[in-house]
């Protein structure tokens, strides 16, 4: 409970009736005693209305969140009450769901019920679920705010980003931007499948158009030869926090984005993951069903609390896939330096596969190594950040002399660097 202005003025009214007494005596009606009945009257009254009313919360959007969007839920607040209710909600999500943290004020009619939007971001995959919200009514007399602990249960399911449409998010891609060129140069046709813009006319078989009523685009034999896996580390390291997301948050979405850009242009895509539950492998498929498949694994995904097995993760890629494939490893570049389990991890997927090892690096370093010192504590941050630097700098050159791809990049630039080696090795067809 907590009093409301009304209440305030109340007490003060009280305080100056008894001063008020005290200096004109008995002949002055008690008037403070009349007051103060009333209030403690007032408040009982309060409490036991608002004791009876009957708040139900559901969510009226059902829509899974996804990961690091910034996105709305949409909360239904039902009064089963026949008065009007003045309500204060301070949202109280899981602690994967960040929200600001403000007070909303708003009404309900009786019997009826009242929408809110709430903007929030995702940061952590899973299910999670709002067991109670603490709602305060405002009593009848206008006194005082009265505090109730609803008992809901209100679902979020957070799942790994999806593609969209260019302009929406830097640093994203779009959907149909990849045309390699080389769409229907195979050599023996494989299948048939609907027209996409983009495609190249000479790809459109127009017999099967014709009988089918919809465009029709072959698909050959060639198309299928690039195999992509990714290898993700979910290791202690990816704990660290960047841009919002912690580095195992931006390393699912980067691999649910790029894995179904893949499938699109029908290339097999694959996952193996590093936990400290073991390696979980989803062998290389074509079609939506092998996205399908990478996503709920990628959907349940959590910072192992220990170094993963690396090693044996490089040898599960090697005993899954026969043929040469690429393989994207993302981790923690700085365990690249001879002896270190990613270097090991490399050295057993070169030269069979080809390995592009991908490591993030905080925008704050570069802002602490390039930055004006202003007290005599900056220049020693800029020296630890500069030999950091250096320090994966030579980590990622070590790599690229094993025979790896070895990219760096901050949170913004992260997907754009994995597409475009993707796209570049595609034409080059050096994995296929």
């Amino acid at each position: 409970m907590s009093f409301r202005p009304a209440a305030h003025v109340l007490l003060a009214l009280i305080i100056l009736a008894g001063i008020v007494g005290l200096w004109a005596g008995e002949s002055f009606p008690p008037v403070w005693r009349i007051l103060a009945d009333f209030s403690v009257f007032g408040l009982a009254f309060e409490f036991w209305r608002c004791r009876s009313v009957q708040i139900n919360i559901e969510r009226a959007d059902r829509e899974a969140l996804h990961l690091g969007r910034d996105e709305s839920i949409e909360l239904r607040f039902h009064n089963q009450s026949d008065r009007l209710l003045s309500l204060q909600y301070q949202p109280d999500f899981p602690d994967a769901i960040h929200t600001p943290h403000y007070l909303n004020h708003f009404t309900v009619a009786g019997n009826s019920s009242a929408s809110m939007q709430f903007a929030v971001r995702a940061v952590a995959v899973g299910e999670y679920r709002l067991p109670t919200a603490r709602i305060r009514i405002a009593g009848p007399l206008g006194l005082s705010w009265w505090t109730r602990f609803v008992t809901v249960d209100v679902p979020f399911a957070v799942i790994p980003d999806t593609l969209r449409k260019r302009g929406q998010r830097q640093g994203t891609v779009e959907a149909e931007g990849l045309r390699t060129g080389i769409t229907g140069k195979g050599l023996e046709l494989h299948h048939l499948r609907e027209y996409r813009p983009g495609d190249p006319r000479q790809t459109i078989d127009w017999k099967a158009s014709a009988r089918l009523g919809s465009w029709m685009t072959r698909v050959h034999i060639r198309e299928l030869e690039l195999r992509i896996v990714v290898l993700l580390d979910t290791g202690r390291t990816s704990r660290l926090a960047m841009a919002g997301l912690d580095q195992l948050g931006h390393y699912i979405n980067v691999t649910a984005r790029l894995l179904e850009y893949a499938a699109l242009h029908d290339d097999q895509v694959g996952l193996v993951i590093a936990s400290d539950g073991g390696i979980q492998s989803i062998p290389p498929a074509n079609g939506f069903a092998a996205v399908h498949r990478i996503r709920s694994a990628l959907g349940a995904l959590k910072v192992s609390e220990a170094h993963t097995d690396l090693m044996g993760a490089a040898m599960a890629v090697r005993r899954m896939v026969s043929q040469r494939c690429l393989v994207f490893l993302l981790s923690d570049l700085e365990q690249g330096t001879t002896g270190n389990p990613l270097a090991a991890a490399i050295r057993t997927l070169a030269p069979k596969h080809l390995p592009v090892a991908v490591g993030m690096v905080s925008p704050e370093v570069h802002q602490l190594a390039e930055g004006e010192a202003l007290n005599w504590l900056d220049p020693w941050n800029a020296a630890a950040a500069r030999t950091w630097r250096q320090q994966l700098d030579s980590s990622a050159e070590s790599l690229r002399r094993m025979g790896a791809i070895a990219l760096t990049a901050t949170p913004d630039e992260l997907e754009a660097r994995v597409f475009d080696t993707y796209r570049t090795l595609r034409l080059q067809r050096r994995a296929g």
